[in-house]
């Protein structure tokens, strides 16, 4: 009987330690693509500001770059809104979690400013929302911002509020004190308990 319990400890210990291989090993497997995929990040970043300086001196060619390079950043951030929200995604180190959640805010940010440019260089109409949330508050517009993006040709750029210091400077800028918050087509603020009616009613205003 001592001879055959050993042999079944053993055998736990066994399955114990291959659990615990595999396990690091596809936490490694993890953090080297979240890691790859953030170097690639930057790389795209650097591409992205010296495009803008041919894009400066090239009126002519601004409005075809400036869409194909929104059509990019669009494939980017579903990329990494996918790995954001993929199952096991919240088991990778915080810092690695962080770290490609900020790359998504700021990556939002820059498709929400060259956007902006777009409306006033090349008579774009198209409707835009940036949304300051919060997680785990009681009133959330999300749903409904859903809703109004299957009604309307709007982009929407949710970005939680007081993330980290390197997003501060758009929440300073447009002074948003609480959430949730909306900024409609870059000029219309509305805070805190924001209903359909008013952020349809601005849509329609600008657009008419």
């Amino acid at each position: 009987m001592r001879h055959i319990y050993a042999t079944v400890l053993l055998l736990l210990v066994v399955v114990f330690v291959i659990g615990i291989l595999i396990g690091n090993s596809i936490s490694v497997s993890k953090e080297s693509e979240i890691s790859r995929f953030i170097k690639n990040a930057e790389l795209n970043t650097e591409s992205y500001l010296i495009e803008q300086e041919l894009l400066e001196s090239s009126d002519e060619q601004y409005c075809q770059f400036a869409t194909s390079r929104i059509r990019d950043l669009s494939g980017e951030l579903q990329n990494i809104h996918n790995k954001l929200n993929a199952p096991g995604a919240q088991a990778l180190r915080a810092g690695d979690f962080n770290l490609l959640k900020r790359k998504y805010h700021l990556m939002q940010i820059q498709t929400y400013f060259l956007l902006s440019k777009l409306r006033s260089n090349c008579d774009s109409d198209s409707d835009v929302i940036l949304y300051y949330y919060q997680p785990n508050r009681p009133y959330d517009i999300g749903p409904m911002l859903t809703r109004i993006s299957g009604q309307y040709e709007v982009t929407i750029f949710p970005i939680e509020y007081n993330y980290s210091r390197e997003l501060n400077f758009l929440e300073n800028y447009y002074s948003i004190t609480e959430t949730p918050a909306v900024i409609i087509n870059y000029q219309d603020k509305l805070e805190g308990e924001v209903t359909y009616e008013q952020v349809t009613a601005l849509l329609q205003t600008n657009s008419s």
